[in-house]
């Protein structure tokens, strides 16, 4: 995702990028924002997630590794 202030900004930035990877699409600037703050809430909330599996395995007397 390629994010700008303008369409223009937006279609030459995707030119740019496209040198280097896939653009799938180009948006404003505030969309590509809000994507990036929910893909890194999304992150945030699985490492938590995945890290309070020890914690709760080992108060249920649960080994975790079987």
């Amino acid at each position: 995702m390629v994010g700008a202030l303008t369409p223009r900004c937006a279609e030459l930035a995707a030119l740019l990028a496209q040198l280097f990877a896939h653009v799938p699409c180009r948006v404003l600037a505030r969309t590509a924002e809000m994507t990036k703050l929910l893909e890194n809430i999304f992150r945030s909330v699985n490492i938590a997630w995945s890290t309070s599996w020890p914690c709760l395995s080992e108060r249920m007397g649960i080994d975790l590794w079987k």
